[in-house]
């Protein structure tokens, strides 16, 4: 059923407004139907005073033929800003709005899910702007390729899922997006080894390696809520192509914070923890929050270890990585992923282009993800803060043996 109050209440602010001067914006209010003859005439009274605050407005119902009087309701009301259109093909709440979208006269912007709305967080997303959402059920595939026409349509749609789902089920069509240069974010959930109970289906550690060469397309894995939001802005605000954004889904508390002054610059990290022995590079707050324990561990043993943030996960300034991470003599990658074709590659094949004499060394998985306890499936693939530290003590054992 639709929400036709909260529909109503994304306008309150500004239908209460006596007297304002209207606004230079048209709008297209798209609302799907089914059996919702008792709840229009509400909604289209709460709408009502929008005709005099925009320049353009206008109410789209998408019937899907529910034959309970709705025709015969708006034909009753005759009001020229309301348009019925009855559906007898295709019907569905995505194929409704999709429609809609291509009769609407004027702009309009989306957030489309793949029935994961409480997974992925995003209910007050829909409660605040249900006439943006876009419910495309367990159809990852479906939902990309409408992204893609609504994108054609001059929309910025957002869509998320699941990454294990997101990156592999709709690559094609993630990639032939690409090819149309259709600027699409894609927000990936649960990425990565843990949660280590759902089991390998939904351990998304390939998704880098999947998504990371589709042309155009910019993966980023924030650390924080703070890089979350510039990652969030980056994506609308500057970047003119697609967007994925990689989340975890395990709460943490952090024990970093980044740098007041830090911005997001493509291909270049921060240094979190200063150090000078050994950097420990990596991406998220799951690798990041064991990088900086270790580097504790670390420190008690008189081995002064830095760590270092790069949320780009297929994006490498070669200026930065020989600046920052060339000055080092061991550089340890980390990846939330299989260490084949994962960022740690990308950041040691940096390192030798531009003829950095560094001891690279790379960690991440190198099976099939085990399940378990996240501390259990950590462990056993070498990412939790004692084996990071255990694999440091190798390194600066082999180094210093090698000379």
């Amino acid at each position: 059923m639709i929400e036709f109050e909260h529909v109503s209440k994304v306008f309150d602010g500004v239908t209460a407004v006596d007297g304002a001067e209207t606004l230079d914006v048209d709008v297209s209010v798209i609302v799907p139907t089914y059996r919702e003859v008792e709840s229009l005439p509400h909604l289209i009274d709460r709408l009502s005073p929008l005709q005099a605050r925009f320049r353009g407005f206008e109410l789209l119902v998408m019937d899907d033929d529910s034959k309970d009087g709705t025709d015969a309701l708006l034909e009753k009301l005759a009001l020229p800003w309301v348009r019925l259109i009855v559906r007898t093909q295709n019907r569905g709440l995505s194929q409704a709005v999709v429609d809609g979208l291509a009769l609407a006269r004027y702009d309009t912007i989306v957030v489309m899910d793949a029935d994961l709305l409480s997974d992925c967080g995003i209910e007050a997303f829909k409660a605040e702007l249900p006439e943006r959402f876009i419910e495309c059920g367990i159809a990852e595939q479906h939902m990309v390729s409408a992204a893609g026409g609504l994108a054609l349509q001059g929309i910025l749609p957002v869509v998320h899922s699941f990454a294990c789902f997101l990156s592999t089920r709709a690559n094609e069509h993630i990639y032939n997006n690409a090819t149309e240069r259709r600027k699409i974010i894609y927000t990936a959930t649960l990425a990565g080894a843990v949660p280590g109970g759902p089991g390998h289906s939904h351990q998304s550690v390939r998704d880098i390696s999947a998504i990371g060469s589709v042309p155009g397309l910019t993966a980023i894995e924030p650390c924080c809520e703070r890089e979350s939001r510039l990652a969030i802005r980056w994506a609308i605000e500057r970047n003119d192509a697609s967007t994925y954004l990689r989340f975890v889904n395990v709460p943490l508390d952090l024990p970093y914070a980044l740098p007041p002054a830090y911005t997001l610059e493509v291909g270049r990290g921060v240094v979190l923890r200063p150090g000078h022995d050994i950097a420990l590079v990596g991406y998220g707050p799951v690798l990041l929050s064991n990088a900086w324990r270790a580097a504790e561990e670390l420190a008690a043993d008189g081995i002064s270890a830095a760590v270092v943030n790069d949320p780009w996960l297929n994006r490498i300034d070669d200026g930065w990585v020989a600046d920052v991470l060339g000055r080092f003599p061991v550089v340890v990658t980390l990846d939330n992923h299989y260490v084949t074709l994962g960022q740690g590659v990308m950041i040691a094949a940096a390192l030798a282009r531009n003829r950095q004499r560094v001891d690279v060394h790379s960690f991440g998985l190198t099976d099939v993800p085990a399940c378990g306890t996240n501390a259990e499936v950590l462990a056993h693939h070498g990412l939790d803060a004692q084996s990071i530290a255990k694999a440091v003590h190798s390194c600066i054992q082999a180094k210093s043996f090698t000379g």
